[in-house]
């Protein structure tokens, strides 16, 4: 059974800003479809308004928001539903790599790789909680509000899960 030792919901705000945009746009010349008429005298089709409704849909439904989630089995990072998660087994995490570092701006946000193959998951510039995998070389960072928080938990939470495996 997993026990959660951590959780922290972020929303993702660029998401939020571009996809309210998006919809009010959509929506004008959506409903204004008769209005909207080309060179050959044809109306733009209501279908492609209900299109591009269900793109901008999709979009804050997949990122919306990042959870971070850290339990006794598990750390898991995932956006908005939930389609986009990625899962850490705790006894896979090098407890010495544990560290805080502040990721350059020019990462971006979301989901990203860096051309080494390391990964960032941001919803904001900040500072992160990094990390290796045991027998990988390539680092996880997560950034967060609560970075010397989620640090200490997942330190010990990883410290819990070594002595379980070892007794």
């Amino acid at each position: 059974m997993f026990k959660i030792a951590y959780f922290e919901k972020q929303n993702t705000i660029l998401i939020w800003v571009v996809c309210i945009i998006g919809m009010i746009v959509i929506l004008f010349f959506g409903l204004n479809t008769e209005k909207m008429i080309n060179e050959d005298g044809e109306t733009m089709p209501i279908g492609l308004t209900i299109f591009n409704i269900i793109l901008f849909l999709a979009a804050f439904l997949l990122f919306y928001d990042m959870k971070i989630i850290l339990s006794n089995e598990r750390l898991i990072v995932k956006f908005g539903i939930g389609i986009f998660k990625k899962e850490f087994k705790l006894e896979e995490i090098d407890k010495s790599s544990i560290d805080i570092h502040k990721p350059s701006m020019i990462n971006g946000i979301g989901w990203r790789y860096s051309l080494k193959g390391d990964m960032l998951f941001n919803t904001k510039f900040g500072t992160a909680v990094r990390f290796k995998l045991k027998h990988k070389s390539k680092s996880y960072s997560i950034v967060t509000s609560n970075y010397e928080e989620l640090k200490e938990k997942l330190i010990q939470a990883t410290e819990k899960k070594s002595s379980e495996n070892n007794t």
